[in-house]
């Protein structure tokens, strides 16, 4: 996996928007690795609404499905 692509900014925001934004902070948001395990944490938490999740589980497992999304894409 190429691990700098998922650290890259999930929705960028141009040099005017960083520099109005937080007082001129620089705050970009959600990378891709964290937007996309709090898509995947969407999906496994609504896949069963009657299993008993532990909240640790529910997050390895939204990383992992992250990971394993930008993985694949770096292959493309």
């Amino acid at each position: 996996m190429s691990t700098h692509n998922g650290f890259m900014p999930a929705a960028p925001l141009t040099e005017e928007q960083i520099t109005r934004s937080e007082g001129g902070h620089g705050y970009e948001g959600l990378n891709k690795r964290e937007y996309f395990a709090g898509l995947a944490m969407q999906g496994v938490l609504t896949s069963d609404p009657h299993q008993n999740y532990s909240s640790d589980s529910v997050a390895r497992q939204a990383v992992c499905i992250a990971d394993a999304l930008l993985a694949e894409l770096s292959k493309a």
